[in-house]
Formats: structure tokens, C-alpha cells, sequence
């Protein structure tokens, strides 16, 4: 343990690292769909699911942290329903979100963690290698290494059964950005 920074500035330097690592991954992954699907915009898979976000973000807006989580059960019970791996990681974001707002974040993060979960199997189901990506940075933000190197295990299967090499690029590059910099941190350890 590194004696010269307090607790706090390490956890925030470790957590400055992980969402340079994230804007590095999406900005690839983005490329990679691009190429691959030519989408460039995230599709909803559930139109209720994408009006339930905007109602939780005009909630939020207005300060009404009871209407944005009413919002939130709402258009979870949509995504448990008829949603795909989207919409589960957009909840898990939005309900993050209704958190920070309510100042009260640690409160909030097993319920984004389940919508994480779901967005980790609905998107190995759909055999997404995207979805398991995004699921892997959602779990990486909140500092779960463990379900991080189960995400780039399945991604990693996923890319090798894919007919497109550079899949498995794709996989490589986002899999050493997210464990380089907890490397360095010693909180990562081995890949998997």
C-alpha cells in the first residue's frame, strides 16, 4: 500500500483512471459497431423503456427524486418485459443518476448492478460481444473486478466464434484498457 496518498485520493485517482479507460473503450466500440452494423445511434429496443428515461431525466431535472425513481420501476418493469441489453444498461446509468441526485449513490448502486446483471445475460444470450463490452465498463465504474474479467471471458468467447477478425481486436484492446490502469493500481490482478 502506497503510504504517501490518503485512501480518498487513491479511490479518486484509481477512479479518474477507470473512466478515462471507459471514454477510450465506448469511443472504440463505437467504431467497431460502426463497421460492423453501421449504427451509429443507440437503436431502442423498447420505446417504452427510452420514455422512461426521458421522464426520469425531466424528474431529475425538476429536482423530483420520487418521480424519477417511479419513473425508473416503470420503465424497468418495461425492459424486464420486452427490453434488451440497452435498455438494462441505460437503466442502470439512469438509476446511478437518481443517486448522485439524491446524494445518496451507494444507496442506488445494487439496483444499477442488477440492471448490469441483466444487461450482462440478455447481451451474452443475444451473443452481443457489444452488450457484454458495455456491461464490462458499467461493472468496471463501479469497481467490480471480479464480474469485469467474467464479462471479457464471455466477450472473448463470443469474439472467437465471430466471423468478423476484428471482433476479436476489439475485445483485445477494450479488455487491456480496462485492466491497465487497475493494474497499475494493484486492485485488477491477473487477466482472465
Amino acid at each position: 500500500m502506497n503510504k504517501g496518498y490518503p485512501s480518498r485520493v487513491r479511490m479518486g485517482l484509481v477512479v479518474a483512471g477507470l473512466v478515462t479507460v471507459l471514454l477510450a473503450a465506448l469511443e472504440v466500440l463505437g467504431e467497431y459497431r460502426t463497421r460492423v452494423d453501421g449504427a451509429g445511434d443507440i437503436a431502442w429496443d423498447s420505446p417504452a423503456v427510452a420514455d422512461g428515461l426521458t421522464r426520469i431525466d425531466e424528474a431529475l431535472a425538476a429536482k423530483d427524486i420520487d418521480a424519477a425513481v417511479e419513473a425508473w420501476r416503470e420503465a424497468r418493469a418495461a425492459a424486464v418485459r420486452r427490453g434488451g441489453w440497452k435498455s438494462m444498461v441505460a437503466l442502470g446509468d439512469a438509476y446511478l443518476r437518481i443517486g448522485d441526485r439524491a446524494e445518496f449513490r451507494r444507496g442506488f448502486t445494487a439496483g444499477a448492478r442488477e440492471s448490469y446483471l441483466n444487461a450482462l445475460f440478455r447481451a451474452r444470450d443475444e451473443r452481443s460481444i457489444e452488450g457484454v463490452l458495455r456491461s464490462a465498463q458499467a461493472f468496471a465504474a463501479l469497481g467490480d473486478v471480479d464480474v469485469v474479467g467474467y464479462c471479457l471471458q464471455v466477450a472473448s468467447r463470443l469474439a472467437a466464434r465471430d466471423p468478423d477478425p476484428r471482433a476479436r481486436e476489439v475485445v483485445a484492446e477494450v479488455a487491456n484498457r480496462l485492466r491497465q490502469p487497475a493494474d497499475t493500481a494493484g486492485i485488477m490482478g491477473p487477466a482472465p
